[in-house]
């Protein structure tokens, strides 16, 4: 049985599940905000009211609520498998494994709407923000290792600059926090999604491949 699952595990690589999980959380947030009970204003509301039970002058949120916890489920599960995936391949805990499932209940307790008990709900959102941002810093230290020096620094100001100055926004409860925190989710996500096809090993393979076979048509 152990290694059943551990097959089902390694079929799917973890830059893989990445983009899925970035294209899914993205999907889930902006077909959310076409559901809310009022209008979105998508500059001045953070992600979270999606999740509420009812909007911002009181009004029934069920639709985007419902769009908002599956998209969260989803993230949830895909964690948990990218930090099953490290456990399977290396048969011992890894420090990837731990984030990975930490991002996963993270996603879970996000699933308790802001306006309900707002202090668990920010601890599950914490926890899901910081396991992507552990991922991302990961993702940059590779990136720095096997690609130009031009292409680091470009993803690293795409999403360090949104996600920095958000953070201090958030902490020192600024104004400008919530439309900050679309650039630092956008940065963040694209960064993920960048560096997965940047990093993904059948990837960097397939473009070496093809720029041999330039070369010897070249010749």
């Amino acid at each position: 049985m152990r290694a059943r699952w551990k097959r089902i595990a390694l079929t799917e690589d973890p830059y893989r599940l990445f983009r899925i999980m970035a294209v899914v959380f993205v999907t889930g947030v902006v077909t959310g905000s076409f559901f809310y009970g009022e209008p979105f204003l998508f500059w001045k509301y953070p992600y979270s009211y999606l999740g509420t039970v009812k909007t911002v002058s009181g009004h029934p949120n069920l639709r985007a609520l419902f769009i908002f916890d599956t998209t969260m489920i989803t993230c949830a599960v895909i964690l948990f498998k990218i930090g099953f995936w490290y456990r399977s391949r290396t048969g011992k805990k890894s420090i990837k494994e731990v984030v990975a499932y930490m991002g996963g209940v993270g996603a879970f307790i996000m699933l308790i709407p802001c306006d309900t008990y707002n202090f668990y709900h920010s601890i599950g959102s914490s926890l899901f923000v910081l396991s992507v941002w552990l991922f991302l810093q990961g993702n940059l230290v590779k990136i720095k290792q096997l690609s130009s020096r031009p292409l680091f620094v470009l993803m690293f100001l795409v999403t360090e600059g949104g996600i920095l100055p958000y953070a201090w926004a958030h902490l020192n409860k600024n104004p400008v926090e919530y439309p900050l925190q679309k650039l630092a989710v956008w940065g963040c996500f694209g960064g993920i999604v960048a560096g997965s096809y940047i990093l993904d090993p059948k990837k960097r393979k397939s473009r070496k491949a093809s720029q041999r076979a330039k070369v010897l048509d070249f010749k």
